[in-house]
């Protein structure tokens, strides 16, 4: 009373996968993977997705030709490996591509090496130092306040776990205080600055120094002399000074508080 219709396909289905695209790297813990799967008959096809060498959705009926998607919640960090199996009416059976995407939660580490913190150089022209810490790192930006304004000063792009980067600043400010850190970014959009920012000084100012008393040219009795002087700084707080008496040093490493009166008392 009816005729009847059957299929001959010998043809695997087609199987394209549209996003995360491969090698991509995020933040977010909940990925939706979408792909499109096609056919040369069959009007809607059975998939699965696979998730590091295990199915991790399946029977999922997508139209031919037509975007689908499946979301996976709760993925580790790490690297992760996936594709996508899809079965047409007839048993034909194909397997995309496999691409990998990283969930990456981990801000950079940054660690600041030189100039190191309350540090005094004499040149105007500063050498910096820091190493990054991160399996993905994109990119890494040297802050400070060099001309008076804390603001980005050199960036680097070209960089690696682990690297040393350098670079060169001439100080706009001259003998002054100055504050630096370093700002880094991975592929996942992670960033960090070093914990604390650090301070340095650069000096190239000669201290001062006055004798107060004896004066000079000065005659007593006493075998017992009390040398009083002062010595100030542009910057510094205290000063590491010494007295020489008669060529030879004879009193050391004493400090003295910028512009205070200090002394250094001999015997016999």
């Amino acid at each position: 009373s009816t005729n009847f219709t059957f299929y001959v396909d010998s043809k695997k289905p087609g199987v394209e996968l549209n996003s995360p695209v491969d090698v991509f790297n995020t933040t977010n813990t909940t990925i939706n993977f979408t792909y499109t799967a096609s056919d040369n008959l069959d009007t809607g096809l059975v998939c699965n997705l696979t998730l590091d060498g295990r199915v991790n959705k399946s029977f999922s009926e997508s139209l031919n030709s037509t975007v689908a998607n499946f979301t996976v919640s709760g993925l580790a960090e790490g690297v992760h490996l996936w594709n996508v199996t899809c079965v047409d009416n007839a048993s034909n059976v194909n397997t995309s591509s496999t691409r990998s995407l990283t969930v990456d939660n981990t801000n950079p580490k940054i660690s600041l090496n030189v100039p190191a913190n309350s540090s005094w150089q004499q040149s105007a022209g500063v050498d910096f130092k820091y190493t990054i810490y991160d399996s993905n790192p994109v990119n890494c930006t040297l802050y400070g306040n060099f001309n008076g304004t804390w603001l980005s000063n050199a960036s680097n792009n070209s960089i690696f776990d682990g690297m040393q980067i350098n670079n060169t600043i001439i100080m706009g400010n001259g003998n002054n205080s100055y504050v630096w850190n370093a700002l880094c970014y991975d592929t996942a959009g992670n960033s960090a600055f070093n914990s604390t920012n650090f301070t340095f000084y650069v000096d190239s100012k000669k201290p001062g120094v006055e004798l107060n008393d004896p004066v000079d040219v000065f005659n007593t009795t006493n075998t017992t002399i009390n040398f009083t002087y002062t010595a100030s700084d542009n910057l510094d707080t205290g000063l590491v000074c010494n007295l020489t008496l008669d060529g030879v040093v004879n009193k050391t490493l004493i400090e003295s508080l910028n512009s205070t009166v200090a002394n250094f008392t001999v015997f016999g």
